[in-house]
């Protein structure tokens, strides 16, 4: 008997251990530390960029010479005679050791392809880390909403509750009719399907925020934070005359201009410039390998060279040449790029207008809402007091709860709101609001 209380109190023991393993407490840090690691397209993207920094780091290697080996055996189809009179024979064994180094204008061009190539792929990477905290945050954001607003429901929930209670106090005691008391149990009633699709949301919400931060859905998450923040106001104007040349979107054009640029360079001097190439061959060779010695007396012979070419590509001096269509093709590819950049900038503008008007309209806002909220509060009040006493009926009571709530979501709403704005605002400058902050005191 003992022993099989002592094997349930382990097996308890071990489910207990394995439920406080698949829970999670996360604050808003910690859940973008997760995304930032558990992320498969940032894993891809950083094996990309790792692909890019090895051709940046071995660049040099262009300086190696083009170098081959080979060894040959060959039978000729009629003997060979040599002289003076000697035995004949079929097969020769050759060896051959060949190397070729190549000089032009296109090397480096060439080498600084590879650094533009792989400043190109940190920009993008560090562009898609940035948006996926931005995510992250706005996702956290919005599971505290959620969180909040099931929180209010709650509390409607028991605050119905408490009224039905007592109006059925009071039914019982012949205070109230029974319509009274059966519109209190309706109004409770009504609650509760609101309560169960906002935990529904919630639940749904959080399985997509588990699958964003790369977490298995059976484990059991567990968020802290506030919604609340510092209240800001911005200057469109001073943040649009600083920041956009800052964003990730432009430095990636940019940066794309750079290697179209790079391209036509290499384009050029391939198809314009010469190149010199230094060759050297060593070809030693065995005749009649199987009868003959193979050591130092035998039928051996060394042959070997060494040359200096200098050559010009011609097609790139033709008009309408491949070569010369290349070069035209790059030249209109970096026009539309830096039309392209243009066209950014100005969006750049309109975002950042757009995204601070929305914050300071939120920062208003919630000092008209808070104080919403206190009126709507005192309101309630007031009517819960005078239905305890009699001087106002349940629909009173109701209404004024109804605005109660409503004004207190509105709070939530529009915290959330501005929360997100602020978010959206450090995306849309590529830097944050400590810095924004500290630039404007020194200015």
């Amino acid at each position: 008997m003992k022993k099989k209380i002592l094997i349930f109190l382990m097996a308890a023991a071990a489910s207990t251990l394995v439920q406080a393993a698949e829970e999670m407490v996360l604050d808003i840090d910690t859940a973008v530390k997760l995304a930032l690691e558990n992320n498969l397209a940032l894993q891809s993207e950083k094996i990309d960029l790792g692909i890019k920094k090895r051709a940046m780091d071995r660049a040099w290697n262009v300086f190696i010479p083009d170098l081959k080996a080979g060894i040959s055996l060959t039978r000729m189809n009629e003997e060979i005679t040599v002289m003076p009179p000697g035995e004949p024979y079929y097969w020769t064994l050759s060896a051959s050791v060949q190397a070729n180094f190549p000089l032009s204008m296109s090397i480096a061009p060439g080498i600084r392809n590879t650094v533009l190539e792989y400043q190109a792929g940190a920009i993008s990477l560090e562009g898609a880390e940035k948006k996926l905290n931005r995510e992250v945050r706005k996702s956290f954001l919005r599971l505290l909403l959620l969180e909040e607003n099931i929180r209010l429901l709650e509390q409607n929930i028991k605050t119905a509750s408490r009224r039905y209670e007592q109006a059925k106090i009071n039914y019982e005691n012949g205070l109230v009719p029974e319509l009274t008391m059966l519109s209190s149990r309706v109004a409770l009633e009504n609650l509760k399907p609101a309560l169960e699709n906002a935990k529904i949301a919630f639940r749904s919400a959080v399985l997509q925020f588990k699958q964003m931060l790369g977490i298995d859905r059976q484990t059991n998450i567990i968020i802290t934070g506030s919604i609340e923040a510092e209240r800001l106001s911005f200057e469109a104007e001073t943040l649009i005359k600083k920041y956009p040349s800052g964003r990730l979107d432009v430095q990636s054009l940019i940066k794309s201009i750079q290697i179209l640029e790079n391209s036509k360079q290499l384009a050029l001097n391939t198809g314009l410039t010469p190149v010199l190439s230094f060759t050297y061959s060593y070809n030693p060779g065995l005749s009649d390998p199987f009868n003959t010695d193979w050591g130092i007396g035998g039928n051996w012979s060394d042959k070997g060279m060494f040359g200096i070419g200098l050559t010009l590509p011609l097609d790139g001096f033709i008009p309408y040449s491949k070569t010369n269509n290349s070069i035209q093709d790059l030249e209109d590819n970096i026009e539309k790029t830096r039309l392209a950049l243009a066209q950014t900038l100005r969006l750049a503008e309109m975002e950042i207008e757009s995204i601070v008007m929305g914050i300071n309209k939120s920062a208003r806002a919630l000092e008209v809402l808070d104080f919403n909220v206190k009126l709507a509060q005192k309101a309630y009040d007031l009517a819960e007091e005078a239905y305890k006493a009699g001087a106002a009926d349940l629909l009173e009571v109701e209404s004024a709860n109804d605005e109660l709530q409503k004004a207190k979501l509105e709070v939530l709403n529009e915290k959330y709101n501005y929360q997100a704005g602020l978010l959206d605002l450090e995306y849309a400058l590529n830097t944050t609001l400590e810095e924004v902050r500290r630039n404007h005191e020194k200015e």
